[in-house]
Parts: C-alpha cells; sequence; structure tokens
C-alpha cells in the first residue's frame, strides 16, 4: 500500500475507533492528526496546542 494512503487509512481508523466510545470530544483526535502530519512530512514537528506567546495568536491576526 502506499505509505501516504497507509497513513489516511490510519487516521480515519484511529479516529472511528475514538468515536465509538461515545466520549471522544475535539481534543480526542489531535494526537491522530498529529501523527498524520508527520507520517506525510517526516520532516515537520506538528505542534498543535503551542503555549501563548505575548501578542494575538495565530488565528486573530487577521482580525482588524
Amino acid at each position: 500500500m502506499n505509505p501516504r494512503l497507509k497513513a489516511f487509512s490510519e487516521y480515519i481508523r484511529t479516529i472511528e475507533e475514538r468515536l465509538a466510545t461515545g466520549v471522544a470530544a475535539e481534543g480526542t483526535h489531535y494526537a491522530a492528526l498529529q501523527t498524520l502530519l508527520e507520517q506525510l512530512r517526516p520532516d515537520v514537528k506538528a505542534n498543535l496546542l503551542p503555549h501563548r506567546i505575548e501578542g494575538l495568536t495565530p488565528d486573530q491576526d487577521s482580525i482588524p
């Protein structure tokens, strides 16, 4: 199996398993997303919950 396809398949399987518990919240899926991103781009280290730094957070930078 193609490595990228395998990574996506594993990601979907992990999400489905966690959703099946009935108690999964948004944060439940962060580890699976981090694994997927790092498998697709081994040169990248995904940091899904960076600590707050002085100034705006990345998603607030475009707020006028």
